[in-house]
This record gives structure tokens, C-alpha cells and sequence, in this order.
């Protein structure tokens, strides 16, 4: 009995389905008759509903990631074309021998206090060094988030023209 209606319903056992007549004979899915039948029954378009809603979520997170990404490449890649190296190790070479010439009997006596009261300590690498590591770090981003954007673009693309096909079926 039907909870909705009150009908007696009909059951068939295991054996007596294979007497039934399979729906796809009766009606195609392209009938009226059949898309009444799901529209009265709801569930399709509650799983229409929800594709739907998964896709405007699925578009949104990949627009934002693609717009983040892409900005902030872009703002490196600027950054880093517009930042000229400060120096080269033949100025580096160049200033060390300019304090070296400099360097009276003073100040000698003065580093050998110093360096006899604290030791020597690790060496902090030269500014150069420094600087060229620092912009291969950037240029290490760089890549990583042209990767990102790439990937968020792609991923935008396909929920866009996914969309497009379901609705241009949907019309059909």
C-alpha cells in the first residue's frame, strides 16, 4: 500500500520482473511522458540542482585562484624584471680590495682584538651571494605559480564549457 495514496501496489518477486516490460521500450527518455514522470518525481532535478550548484562552486574557486595566482605572478614577474642586480662579485672583489687598502695598522689591531675576544664566527655568505639567492627564489615562485594559474585557468575553462554542454542538452 502506498503511504501517499493509499493504493495497493503490486509487487513482482525475483522471477515474475523478468515478465515485466522494460520502460525504455514503452517510452524513450525524450517523451513528454517521461520527462513529466521525472519532473513529478523530483529526484532528477534535485540531482540537476545539485550538478548545477557543484559547478557555480567549482567555476568560483577556480576564478579566484586563477585571478590570485595570477596576480601575484604577475607581481613578481615585475618585481623581479624591474629589480637590478645590486652589485656583481667583480664589484664585490673590487670593494674588498678598496677597504684592504685601506685598512691602517689600527684597524688591524682593533679586528685581531676583536676576533681574539669572539672567535671566529660561521661566515655569513658575501651580499652577492645573498641577493642571487634570494632572486632565484623568486624566480622559483614564478614558475610555481605560472604552474598554479595554468592550472586554475584549465580548470575554469572546463566547468565553464561543461556548463555550456549540459545547458546547450538541457535544450535540446
Amino acid at each position: 500500500m502506498c503511504s501517499k495514496c493509499n493504493a495497493i501496489l503490486d509487487i513482482p518477486t525475483i522471477r515474475g520482473m523478468a515478465n515485466l516490460t522494460p520502460v525504455v521500450a514503452q517510452e524513450t527518455s525524450d517523451s513528454p511522458a517521461i520527462k513529466k514522470k521525472s519532473q513529478s518525481l523530483g529526484a532528477p532535478l534535485s540531482a540537476t540542482a545539485s550538478k548545477s550548484t557543484l559547478q557555480k562552486v567549482l567555476t568560483a574557486v577556480f576564478f579566484i585562484v586563477f585571478v590570485v595566482a595570477g596576480v601575484t605572478t604577475t607581481r613578481w614577474g615585475i618585481i623581479r624584471y624591474f629589480t637590478p642586480t645590486p652589485f656583481t662579485v667583480e664589484d664585490e672583489i673590487k670593494e674588498g680590495a678598496e677597504l684592504l687598502a685601506n685598512f691602517t695598522p689600527t684597524d688591524a689591531w682593533d679586528a685581531w682584538q676583536y676576533y681574539q675576544s669572539t672567535g671566529l664566527r660561521e661566515k655569513n655568505p658575501a651580499p652577492y651571494y645573498r641577493v642571487k639567492r634570494v632572486m632565484e627564489l623568486q624566480d622559483e615562485n614564478m614558475k610555481l605559480g605560472a604552474i598554479i594559474t595554468a592550472i586554475a585557468f584549465a580548470g575554469l575553462m572546463a566547468t565553464v564549457l561543461l556548463g555550456k554542454r549540459s545547458a546547450s542538452i538541457k535544450g535540446q
